[in-house]
């Protein structure tokens, strides 16, 4: 269902999608401001906990090398959240949870901790804005984007580096969310 609002901006209240336009004084020197809003239903969160088994996605994406590697990652992501491995959709390998609500209204539950399989690369996904960031460059071989860090083996990486930075993702995602 559309509707239109003709109001003023101070009087919108409405949680919805809103295309705005403020049109010049017409009419009078009236000016308004037209508001298209629709009540548009959020899309579910395709990343969830499912109970998939674990040991069987590694087996089935991960090379010889990579499966190493991934063990080394679930001994030390259980080091630090003190949880279980779990699925969290049908490839990423998370531990513990957060839930979360944006600006927006959208929530959801998130993993603490998590790494995938993506083809040749491995990723961790952090939160690495702010007092983690000068560490990215002492970390070894690795592409970060916002907030997934690649990188093809282990060895690549400053193990103890790769720690503080998940250490740090941590703090900051139970800071914010609580």
């Amino acid at each position: 269902m559309i509707q239109l609002l003709v109001t003023r901006p101070s009087k919108i209240t409405h949680k919805g999608l809103c295309v705005a336009l403020a049109l010049p004084a017409l009419y009078g020197g009236v000016r308004h401001l037209f508001c298209y809003l629709r009540s548009v239903p959020m899309t579910e969160n395709k990343t969830k906990f499912t109970d998939a088994n674990v040991d069987e996605y590694l087996d089935s994406r991960a090379n010889e090398h990579q499966l190493v590697d991934c063990r080394v990652l679930m001994a030390l992501f259980h080091k630090l959240t003190k949880q279980p491995p779990k699925m969290w959709g049908p490839s990423i390998v998370g531990y513990g949870s957060y839930r979360y609500t944006y600006k927006s209204g959208r929530t959801g539950e998130a993993p603490l901790a998590a790494f995938a399989i993506r083809g040749r690369e491995l990723v961790v996904y952090l939160d690495c804005e702010g007092s983690s960031k000068p560490l990215l460059p002492k970390l070894g071989k690795h592409k970060m984007t916002k907030s997934c860090l690649y990188f093809k083996q282990l060895s690549d990486l400053d193990i103890s580096i790769l720690e503080q930075l998940v250490v740090d993702s941590i703090d900051v995602v139970k800071g914010r969310y609580g």
